[in-house]
C-alpha cells in the first residue's frame, strides 16, 4: 500500500474587513474586551474555575497503605540496621573515642602555656572539628551521601566547623589583642560572629525541617532552587541578628564561659551581681540572639515530625519503603537534635550558680560539661550522618562518580515518591474524567441520531446535573493493567479515609475536540500505561511537565491564572479547531485540576509536536523578537547531544576541551533550543505550500490577538536528510560530481505557549527592561498582543519562502547541471510515513522529480528541488 502523502495543501482564505483601520480598531477592542472580561486589577470579576456550569467533579480515595507506619518508633527502629560491618565499627569507634579522648582532656587542662582557657569550649571545638570534617570529606567522596537532604546536614557541619575554629583559636585571639578580657567594648565584632556562626548552624536545622514541609505541599518544588534559596535565607537571617547583637553595648559582651558573644551580668562589674544572676531574671541579650529562635525552631520541627508522620502514612504501596526512609531520616533528625539541646538546657540550669565568681564558674564541673556540649555539637551530626548513611559505602563506592548516582545528586527521594502518588492520582482521575465524556457525548450523539430528545444528566455543562455527576471512585484504573473501569462494577476496597478531589474543566468541550482529532478512551489508556519521569522548572512554581508512554501526549501543569484562561476561551478554541483542519495551534484534550492534601495542581493534557517523528536534529523557537533571542549553552559537564552527528558528549565552554565532530569541521555543538537570532536560512517548501502555510500561521497567529494572547512561539523541529545522487550517464566522466547530499528533508511546526496574556507580570517585564537594563522596546517579547502578532507575522514573511525558484539562482556550471538534475530523479524524495495517523505538522520539502528525455540528456534548466 502506498504510504500517505504529507504536504501542505492551500487553506482557506481569510477573511477581512472592508478596510484596514476598521480591522485595527475591531481588534484592539477585541483584546481590550477580553481583557476586561478576564480580570480586572485587584482581582477577577468572575471565577470560572468554581462555576458549576463548567465543570464536572468527582472523588477518588486514596490508598490507605499505611503498612508498618504505625507509630514513629515503629518507623525509626524497622529502619535502623544493627548488623555490624567494619567500616561502621570502625567509624564509630572513631567517633567515640575522639570524644572520650576531648571530654577527659577537658577536665585535665585548664591552661595553655600559661594562657587560662575554657577548656570545655576548646576541646568540644576540637571534637567538633575532626568530626565535622569526616562528615565534609565523606559527603565529596561518597556520591551516594550527596542525595537530598544530605546537603542541608552537610551545610550545618560547614558552620559547626567554622564555630569549632573560632574557639580553638580563642586564646590567640586574646595574644593577638583581637579583643581583651578586661573590656567588653572590644568584644563587638567577635561577638558578631558568634551570633552569626552559632544561629546559621542551628538555622540549618529549621531548614531541614523546613523543606521536608514543603516537600510535603508540593514535591513538584525544585531542590535545587530551594537550596539556593535556603542559603540566601540563612545567610540573611544570621548577619541580621549579628548586626542587631553587635548594634548596642548590652546587647553584646561575654558570656557565660567569659568568651564573645551575649551579655551576661555576671561580668558587669558594676552590676549587682546576687539580682544580675538570679536564674529566672530576663536576659534580653541572650534571648533575642538566641533562645527564642531556638524555641521556635523545635516547636516547629515537631509540628512537621506530626503532620509528617500523618502525611505519610498514605500512599501507594509501590512508594511506601521511600517513604518510611524519609520518614526515618527526618525523625532521626529532629529527635538528635532536641536530645541535645534537652541535655544542654538542663546542664546549663543545673550548673548554674548566681553567686559564683567567673573563675569559680570555669572550675565547676557541671559547667565545664555544659561548655563541652555546647561546643561539642559536630559529634550529633557525625553520628546522625552515618545513621542515615551506610558506611559501608565508604570503601565499595569511594569516589566512584558513576551515571547511576546522578539523580541522586540532583533530586530528592521524597519528592520523588510524591511525584509518583500524584502522578498516579492525575493519570487515574484524567482516563476517569476523559471517559465518563466521552461516554456522555458519545450517547447523546447516537440519542440525537435517532431523534430522540437527549436526557438532562447528559447536559454535563449545565448547573442542574452537578449533583448526579459528584461520584466516588476507589479505583479507576488498577495498577497491574491500565483498564478504565465500567460503571456498575464495584471494587470490594475498604472505605478510604482520605479523598482526592478531581475537577474536569469543560468536559464537552474537549470531548468534541478528541472526537474531532478522532481520539478514543483507549488510546489514552494505552498511552498512559506508563509515563516518564516528570521534568521540573527551576522557576517559582515549580511547574511540571511528563510525557505518555509513548510519547504521544504531553501532561504539563499550569498556574491557576492559565487555567481560568484556557476554561474561558476553550468554546472559541475548540470552535476554530473545528474550523481550521490545518491549523498549527496546540491541541490541547483536557483541562483538569486534582486537590490532593489540600493542595490544588492545575494541567492541561495535549499532543505532542514530537510524536512518532524521527530523530529531530534542530529545534527552533521563533517569536519575532530579538532581544535575547540567541540560544543558552548547557552548564559546563553537562551531557548532550550533538545537534550534528547525534552523539553524546561532555559539554564544555573551553573550546579547547571539546571533542570534533565527525560531521562537522569543528568541535561538537549542543542540540539547545535555537531561537530567533540563530537561524540563519529560510524555510523553502515550494511557492504554493510555502503560501498555504504562511497564511494558515497567519490565521492562527490572529485567532490568538484575538483572544489577548500574546508571547506565543512558532516551534519548528528540523530533521536533516542525506540522499544518495543516482548516477547519471551524462555525468559520468565528471569527476567534480557529488554522490550524495544533505539537507533539511521534515519540517515540523506548531504554534506554542498560547496561554499567555497581556496581564500585570507581563506590563512589568516590560517596564523593568526598558527602564531598568534599557533594552529595545521594538525587540521585547513582552509587547501588547496586536504589535506582537504584526510582529510575528513580519518575521513569518521573513523565514518562510513563497516566491517560484529564479532561473538565474544557480550557477550555470557543469556541477551544477548534473547535480540538481540527479538529485530531483532520487526515489529517496519520496514522503516517508512516520505514523497511521493524519499528522498536519509534518511538512516535507518540496521536490518534483523531473521527466528523463529519451537520450538522458542533461537538462539545462534549473531543476524544481528546493532544501
Amino acid at each position: 500500500m502506498e504510504p500517505p502523502q504529507f504536504t501542505i495543501s492551500a487553506a482557506e482564505p481569510i477573511s477581512a474587513p472592508s478596510s484596514r483601520n476598521a480591522s485595527r480598531t475591531s481588534s484592539r477592542k477585541s483584546v481590550s474586551l477580553s481583557s476586561s472580561q478576564r480580570s480586572s486589577f485587584f482581582g477577577r470579576k468572575n471565577d470560572i474555575l468554581v462555576d458549576d456550569q463548567h465543570l464536572k467533579t468527582f472523588d477518588m480515595s486514596e490508598s490507605d497503605d499505611a503498612g508498618n507506619i504505625q507509630s514513629l518508633r515503629s518507623v525509626v527502629f524497622d529502619g535502623i540496621s544493627f548488623k555490624l560491618t567494619w567500616p561502621s565499627f570502625w567509624l564509630w569507634l572513631f567517633g567515640t573515642s575522639i570524644t572520650i579522648g576531648t571530654f577527659i582532656t577537658a577536665y585535665l587542662v585548664t591552661d595553655i602555656e600559661g594562657h587560662e582557657i575554657n577548656p570545655g569550649l576548646v576541646m568540644g571545638s576540637a571534637q567538633t572539628f575532626v568530626t565535622s570534617c569526616v562528615v565534609i570529606i565523606t559527603f565529596h567522596g561518597v556520591h551516594a551521601f550527596q542525595r537530598h537532604p544530605n546537603p542541608l546536614l552537610y551545610y550545618r557541619a560547614i558552620m559547626d566547623l567554622i564555630l569549632s575554629i573560632r574557639f580553638l583559636f580563642d586564646p590567640l585571639w586574646i595574644y593577638w589583642g583581637i579583643y581583651q578580657v578586661d573590656n567588653v567594648a572590644s568584644c563587638r565584632y567577635l561577638s558578631a560572629i558568634t551570633e552569626f556562626l552559632f544561629l546559621s548552624a542551628d538555622a540549618w536545622f529549621f531548614v531541614l525541617t523546613l523543606d521536608l514541609y514543603l516537600s510535603l505541599n508540593n514535591p513538584f518544588t525544585s531542590v535545587k532552587r530551594n537550596r539556593r534559596i535556603y542559603v540566601r535565607g540563612v545567610s540573611l537571617f544570621a548577619i541580621g541578628l549579628s548586626a542587631v547583637v553587635s548594634s548596642k553595648q548590652g546587647l553584646f559582651g561575654f558570656a557565660e564561659g567569659n568568651f564573645c558573644w551575649t551579655y551576661a551580668k555576671r561580668y558587669d562589674k558594676l552590676a549587682n551581681h546576687t539580682e544580675a544572676n538570679d536564674f529566672f531574671s530576663f536576659n534580653i541579650s541572650t534571648w533575642v540572639a538566641f533562645f527564642s529562635w531556638m524555641v521556635l525552631f523545635y516547636a516547629f520541627a515537631f509540628f512537621v515530625l506530626g503532620s509528617s508522620f500523618s502525611r505519610l502514612r498514605m500512599g501507594l504501596n509501590k512508594t511506601m519503603e521511600t517513604r518510611k526512609g524519609m520518614l526515618r531520616d527526618g525523625a532521626l533528625s529532629i529527635v538528635s537534635y532536641t536530645v541535645y539541646w534537652t541535655v544542654g538546657f538542663s546542664l546549663y540550669a543545673s550548673s548554674y550558680n548566681g553567686g559564683a565568681t567567673p573563675h569559680q564558674l570555669r572550675m565547676d564541673p557541671v559547667f565545664k560539661l555544659y561548655c563541652y556540649v555546647l561546643a561539642g555539637r559536630g559529634i550529633v551530626t557525625y553520628f546522625l550522618w552515618f545513621v542515615i548513611n551506610s558506611p559501608q559505602l565508604i570503601t565499595t563506592k569511594w569516589l566512584d562518580f558513576s551515571e547511576d548516582g546522578i539523580d541522586t545528586n540532583i533530586s530528592a527521594q521524597l519528592n520523588t515518591s510524591l511525584q509518583s502518588d500524584l502522578l498516579e492520582y492525575t493519570v487515574r482521575g484524567m482516563l476517569r474524567a476523559i471517559y465518563e465524556s466521552d461516554e456522555i457525548v458519545a450517547a447523546a450523539a447516537t440519542e440525537d441520531a435517532n431523534g430522540q430528545r437527549p436526557a438532562p444528566r447528559l447536559s454535563i455543562d449545565s448547573a442542574t446535573s452537578m449533583s448526579s455527576m459528584r461520584l466516588t471512585v476507589v479505583d479507576t484504573m488498577p495498577q497491574t493493567k491500565a483498564r478504565v473501569q465500567k460503571k456498575g462494577v464495584k471494587t470490594p476496597l475498604p472505605p478510604a479515609k482520605r479523598s482526592v478531589h478531581f475537577v474536569n474543566y469543560r468536559p464537552s468541550t474537549f470531548a468534541s475536540l478528541r472526537s474531532h482529532f478522532q481520539l478514543k478512551t483507549d488510546d489514552f489508556v494505552a498511552s498512559f500505561e506508563e509515563a516518564t519521569k516528570p521534568s521540573i522548572s527551576e522557576g517559582a512554581s515549580g511547574a511540571f511537565m511528563f510525557f505518555s508512554k509513548d510519547m504521544r501526549f504531553i501532561v504539563k501543569s499550569m498556574v491557576e491564572a492559565e487555567a481560568w484562561f484556557l476554561v474561558k476561551i476553550a468554546p472559541d478554541y475548540r470552535n476554530y479547531m473545528l474550523s481550521q483542519p490545518h491549523t498549527k495551534l496546540t491541541r490541547f484534550f483536557g483541562c483538569f485540576k486534582i486537590t490532593l492534601h489540600g493542595n490544588k495542581f492545575y494541567f492541561v493534557v495535549m499532543e505532542n509536536l514530537f510524536a512518532n517523528a524521527p530523530e529531530i536534529h534542530h529545534r527552533y523557537d521563533i517569536k519575532g523578537s530579538w532581544v535575547n533571542r540567541s540560544y543558552d549553552n548547557p552548564r559546563d559537564g553537562a551531557k548532550v547531544k550533538c545537534r550534528y552527528c547525534s552523539m553524546q558528549f561532555v559539554y564544555h565552554s573551553n573550546a579547547g576541551k571539546q571533542q570534533t565532530c565527525p560531521n562537522l569541521a569543528g568541535p561538537h555543538e549542543p542540540n539547545v533550543v535555537l531561537k530567533d537570532d540563530d537561524i540563519h536560512y529560510r524555510l523553502r517548501l515550494g511557492a504554493a505550500e510555502g503560501r498555504a502555510l504562511l497564511d494558515q500561521l497567519k490565521r492562527d497567529s490572529v485567532f490568538l490577538r484575538d483572544q489577548g494572547i500574546m508571547d506565543y512561539s512558532l516551534l519548528i523541529g528540523v530533521v536533516d536528510v542525506q540522499y544518495k545522487v543516482d548516477k547519471s550517464d551524462a555525468g559520468v566522466e565528471n569527476p567534480h560530481l557529488c554522490d550524495s547530499i544533505s539537507g533539511p528533508g521534515l519540517y515540523y511546526v506548531g504554534v506554542i505557549d498560547i496561554l499567555q496574556t497581556w496581564n500585570f507580570q507581563k506590563r512589568m517585564e516590560r517596564w523593568a527592561k526598558i527602564w531598568l537594563r534599557g533594552k529595545d522596546p521594538r525587540g521585547l517579547s513582552a509587547i501588547e498582543p496586536y504589535p506582537y502578532q504584526v510582529r510575528f507575522e513580519a518575521k513569518l514573511r521573513d523565514l518562510i519562502a513563497t516566491d517560484e525558484y529564479s532561473s538565474n539562482a544557480l550557477s550555470t556550471n557543469c556541477a551544477t547541471k548534473h547535480l540538481q538534475p540527479l538529485f530531483a530523479h532520487n526515489r529517496s524524495l519520496e514522503p516517508v510515513s512516520f505514523s497511521s495517523r493524519p499528522t498536519p505538522q509534518l511538512i516535507k520539502t518540496w521536490s518534483t522529480p523531473q521527466r528523463a528525455g529519451p537520450a538522458r540528456m542533461a537538462s539545462t534548466e534549473d531543476p524544481s528541488v528546493w532544501l
